[in-house]
């Protein structure tokens, strides 16, 4: 993949397909420490012991579909490439979660991408999920949407409206 922004949507269909409600994404950028973090947790179904072993491998995938899963085997080698690391936790019945590092001044370090038309993707597709969306630029500026808050305020309108996702859109950009 070639971009962060493309692993965490990755990451957060799997966790969709996982059954997951509650879908955290955070991305810090931060120089001075010469990191790149990606961390997507989820309440999804989990994974057992036995699974989470095979989950890296490009040979493995829980999906039916096919006979192979390269997402988060290719974020483990982008990862490694730029003297980071991945750690993936999962719990059965608890969620997952997936830190990924990365040197930010690494030349093999992924540039972000446009992470807000990730998150703009992921909410129209799945309005009845509830995302925590939490950035951190180098700048040291920080966004966060969460969208309960944004049910709470808005009531009976749908996050997949158009204009709450021109909102969310709008937000994410100033």
């Amino acid at each position: 993949m070639q971009d962060l922004s493309l692993h965490a949507l990755d990451i957060a269909e799997n966790s969709i397909r996982a059954g997951a409600s509650l879908i955290q994404i955070e991305l810090i950028e931060d120089e001075s420490k010469n990191l790149v973090l990606l961390r997507i947790e989820d309440n999804g179904k989990g994974m057992s012991d036995e699974m989470l072993a095979k989950v890296t491998s490009p040979f493995f995938t829980s999906r039916t579909t096919r006979r192979v899963g390269l997402g988060i085997a290719l974020l483990k080698q982008n990862c490694v490439q730029s003297e980071g690391e991945l750690v993936i936790t999962s719990r059965l019945g608890q969620g997952t979660k997936i830190v990924a590092t990365m040197e930010y001044h690494h030349m093999d370090c992924l540039p972000i991408g446009d992470m807000t038309s990730t998150l703009i993707t992921l909410i129209r597709a799945n309005p009845q999920i509830d995302w925590i969306y939490h950035r951190r630029y180098v700048s040291g500026e920080e966004v966060e949407v969460d969208t309960r808050q944004i049910r709470a305020i808005m009531q009976e309108v749908p996050l997949d409206h158009p204009e709450v996702i021109q909102w969310i859109k709008n937000y994410l950009t100033e």
